[in-house]
């Protein structure tokens, strides 16, 4: 699970929205073409075409809108952007079924619109998810992964491939720089404007590789005392 930066709501839907009247009132269930195509991709762009949930390679075909918040638990949100991300699992078989057409009615704590989601999961190198240990993150990370079906065979599998991948691409001789600037490629844009797929797990793990960061001045003492 990556930050997602929310991008402006298409004009389209802000039109569309506003044809409200006394005769017909805008709803999820008469939101079809051409503006729910559009609010898809836009979704998508601002995602770097992953998954919001799980970060695999999603495309208008293999995705869908997903409600961050259901609009059966919240319907006054279902045709809010705000409440819209992209999750994988579209027009193409669902099984075993994941991410947001497992969540069903459920609210997650934690989420790909809050800037420090990543810190509340640990990856390991056979693509295996674990809830971070930090005490108040520890349980919102623990739902999230059993609400998603994040920790399924499958996802875990892919995970693994492409954490293979990118170590099989890093030279065995590369110094510390040379890691960080594989790193910051894993987890930039490409010239397509997309993310790597499972980008989170890759670079969690590429950054195992590295020396820890310096600690703040001052804090060495209270390292000591811990150790």
């Amino acid at each position: 699970m990556r930050p997602i930066v929310r991008s402006a709501e298409p004009p389209s839907l802000t039109a569309w929205k506003a044809q409200a009247s006394a005769d017909w009132a805008p709803s999820w269930d008469n939101f079809q073409r051409p503006e729910k195509p559009a609010v898809l991709a836009t979704l998508l762009r601002a995602q770097g075409f992953v998954c919001c949930y799980c970060e695999q390679r999603v495309d208008a075909r293999s995705s869908h809108i997903e409600h961050l918040q259901s609009r059966h638990s919240a319907p006054h949100l279902a045709l809010e952007f705000t409440n819209f991300l992209a999750s994988c699992q579209g027009e193409l078989p669902k099984a075993p079924a994941h991410c947001g057409h497992i969540k069903g009615d459920v609210t997650i704590d934690v989420h790909p619109l809050m800037h420090d989601c990543r810190e509340f999961f640990v990856f390991d190198s056979a693509g295996g998810i674990l809830p971070s240990q930090e005490p108040p993150r520890a349980a919102q990370a623990r739902n999230a992964v059993k609400t998603l079906g994040l920790d399924i065979p499958k996802l875990v599998a892919m995970r693994r491939a492409a954490i293979d991948g990118a170590l099989a691409l890093l030279d065995e001789a590369a110094n510390d720089e040379e890691i960080r600037q594989f790193i910051t490629v894993i987890d930039s844009r490409d010239t397509e404007g997309k993310h790597t797929p499972f980008a989170s797990a890759v670079v969690q793990i590429l950054s195992a590789y590295l020396p820890p960061p310096p600690l703040p001045p001052g804090d060495e003492q209270g390292e000591a005392s811990r150790r």
